[in-house]
């Protein structure tokens, strides 16, 4: 009987040893994945660096970003950052303040505390609303550039 127990725990060892190996390499081919993948960050990184340094090829991308992002792009782009900015910062406190006042404490009658508490996250919720409609409004300039991007390629 103890000859089986024995069997059985060496063979538990076994299988113990060999998963743990199984993770070893696991591991091990993990970090090569990574290392690799760092090295062709460090590569395109020193790429990018070559190519600022090159006054050629800084020319020609700024030729090219000319070409496709025009000035009134630019002021797009930087009126929809400033309206953005601005309503970041007032849009939620209005709703904090008219949640608060007409809907949390006129319209339902709660205490104060607790329209504070509501009124608070109505504000939040305008704040992700408000950021939800500056990535949306930047994602679809940036499609609205990539056709005429395209468009000028085809042509």
């Amino acid at each position: 009987m103890s000859q089986h127990s024995n069997d059985s725990e060496s063979e538990g060892r076994s299988q113990a040893s060999s998963r743990a190996s199984s993770r070893r390499n696991s591991l091990a081919e993990d970090v090569v994945e990574e290392h690799e993948l760092e090295q062709e960050d460090e590569d395109s990184i020193f790429k990018l660096e070559m190519a600022q340094l090159d006054p050629a090829a800084a020319k020609r991308r700024e030729e090219e970003q000319a070409q496709f992002y025009t000035p009134v792009d630019q002021h797009r782009a930087v009126s929809n950052l400033v309206f953005y900015s601005i309503m970041m910062f007032l849009f939620p406190l209005g709703v904090m303040f008219g949640s608060y006042h007409a809907i949390f404490i006129d319209y339902f009658g709660y205490d104060s505390s607790t329209a504070s508490l509501y009124a608070g996250i109505s504000a939040a919720v305008a704040v992700i609303i408000t950021m939800i409609c500056f990535v949306l409004t930047a994602y679809f300039e940036e499609v609205e550039a990539e056709k005429k991007k395209l468009e000028k390629k085809n042509e």
